[in-house]
């Protein structure tokens, strides 16, 4: 069976109704829902655009940026396009091989961090996004 690729109209409103099931499930659970409102190292949720949908305490204090400051911007809005095309390769990865990915990312000042990123999935099992988490 071969398939037809969506209008991009489409394809796009669907995308944006997954980013909404993230949001919704997110605030219906909560984040302790995802277990790390209270992780002891920066973690966050993107949609599958790439948007930051979500970020821990943690993830404030060590980049000095709160969520409403990042809310529904991608990695290259806040880190460049260096930087943010880096970052966005590698949560698509995570979303596109539906597996979780350890590697290192490398920061503007130069720093580099080692990060865990792993996809979300709706009730149907299609991916919704992108968590992570700077590993200490």
């Amino acid at each position: 069976m071969t398939s037809t690729p969506l209008p991009l109209t489409r394809a796009k409103r669907l995308l944006d109704a997954a980013a909404v099931l993230l949001q919704q499930r997110l605030q219906e659970q909560g984040v302790a829902g995802f277990g790390f409102e209270s992780a002891p190292f920066p973690a966050w949720v993107k949609d599958v655009d790439g948007r930051m949908v979500w970020l821990n305490r943690e993830y404030e204090a060590a980049f000095e940026k709160t969520l409403s400051e990042y809310r529904g911007l991608n990695d290259i809005d806040v880190w460049g396009p260096i930087i943010g095309e880096q970052f966005m390769a590698h949560d698509k990865e995570v979303m596109h091989r539906r597996r979780s990915w350890l590697g290192e990312e490398e920061l503007p000042n130069g720093m580099t961090i080692r990060v865990l990123k792993w996809p979300v999935f709706d009730e149907a099992g299609d991916v919704v996004g992108v968590c992570g988490a700077v590993l200490p």
